[in-house]
């Protein structure tokens, strides 16, 4: 069994400048992302674990709230 190699640790601005770019290298908007991230049609192998990570997400379960997020907004 291979062993998991130790993750980098990125400053927050490299990691907004990763998540842009994985975006822009598939055509995606942010907000395409989110409706893909909520569609609960979406079938593939990740289904289950998109639907966790958005229920955490909505009953605020996660480091940042939804409110905090709107209140950025």
């Amino acid at each position: 069994m291979s062993e998991k190699a130790p993750s980098k640790h990125y400053m927050t601005q490299e990691k907004l400048q990763k998540l842009a770019s994985a975006l822009d290298e598939v055509n995606w908007k942010f907000l395409d992302y989110l409706y893909h991230m909520s569609n609960h049609k979406m079938k593939g192998s990740h289904e289950n674990w998109y639907a966790q990570v958005m229920a955490a997400f909505l009953q605020g379960q996660t480091t940042h709230t939804p409110i905090e997020i709107i209140n950025l907004w």
